[in-house]
């Protein structure tokens, strides 16, 4: 019993874990993306109004994810979940172009905090799947080849769909190559 009680043990701390904060503005397709990684149907999600805190083991990391609500009125409360944060993943609405300057400045802001200074960013251009969508191109021009934010942080672009699972993973697995440990 000893034996077996020291081998879940060994597994669990084999477990690196790394604390990720998904943000953007409301109905990106953040909470999507959550319910992906936990195996759950992503279809039919429902607005996060406050913040959620996940847990998910993924490639022999335990990933504590931070899925903030997008709305107005929560950004300013973002700056609370900073702490400890090794990676980001901002999620952007490629449907919803008329609001790329809105997200723009609230990744802005986030980027200039001093806790997140050298932070990984992966900007995932969801709803690729949709007809109409912005392009990778046109989101990378948007969020990043002109933004003078980003510091020397590594930054990936990603396209893809949350419903799906495309793309979602491939940034993940970047992003993970490029965390730093607590």
């Amino acid at each position: 019993m000893g034996s077996e009680l020291s081998r879940h043990l060994q597994a669990w701390k084999s477990w690196r874990v790394r604390r990720i904060l998904l943000v953007g503005l409301d109905s990106a397709g953040k909470t999507t993306c959550v319910r992906l990684l936990k195996g759950e149907n992503p279809h039919g999600t429902l607005p996060t109004t406050e913040s959620e805190f996940v847990e998910v083991k993924y490639k022999h990391h335990k990933l504590v994810i931070t899925d903030v609500g997008g709305q107005a009125f929560l950004r300013p409360y973002w700056r609370h979940h900073y702490t400890g944060t090794q990676g980001i993943i901002f999620v952007v609405d490629s449907m919803d172009t008329g609001r790329f300057d809105d997200a723009l400045e609230e990744l802005r802001v986030l980027l200039v905090d001093a806790q997140l200074d050298n932070v990984p960013l992966v900007v995932f251009a969801n709803k690729q799947d949709q007809p109409g969508a912005a392009t990778i191109d046109q989101v990378r021009a948007a969020f990043v080849t002109n933004n003078d934010k980003l510091g020397a942080r590594p930054v990936s672009t990603v396209a893809g769909s949350a419903l799906s699972g495309d793309g979602f993973y491939e940034g993940l697995d970047w992003l993970l190559t490029k965390m730093h440990r607590l």
